[in-house]
């Protein structure tokens, strides 16, 4: 188990590193928050879309009302990545093992929440107006 977590540590590392990498080859400057923000963020609405669909097909065959579900397995998730990837910074020395890293990359996850939110909103606001006028 050890040597798993170790691998998992070091790909996370690498994956940090060609983050950096590409941040600094583009120039693009992202701070260490905004980096958290935007990765924990798009982590997080691939693991929603993948739950989501998931859960959709349990819905289809089992039981009903889904996204909610989605929600709630993905931010839990996400809690327990965003320690983890804290953690591996810390024992790598990559990085340094901050709180406020966590909050930052789960509010990317739940602003990108709420965008997906009101799109779907904005979508059933037109398609419910163009049979009614």
């Amino acid at each position: 188990m050890e040597r798993l977590i170790r691998w998992s540590v070091q790909q996370v590392s690498r994956i940090h590193h060609l983050i950096l990498r590409l941040n600094d080859r583009y120039e693009i400057y992202f701070s260490d928050k905004e980096l958290h923000w935007v990765v924990m963020g798009v982590l997080g609405m691939a693991i929603f879309f993948l739950t989501y669909l998931l859960f959709k097909w349990v819905e289809k065959h089992f039981v009903r009302s889904t996204m909610i579900f989605a929600f709630i397995f993905t931010f839990t998730n996400l809690v327990v990545i965003s320690f983890a990837l804290e953690i591996g910074q810390r024992i790598t020395q990559t990085g340094v093992m901050e709180f406020m890293d966590i909050f930052y990359g789960l509010w990317g996850f739940i602003f990108m929440f709420i965008c997906y939110l009101l799109i779907i909103a904005i979508t059933w606001l037109i398609k419910t107006r163009r049979y009614h006028i």
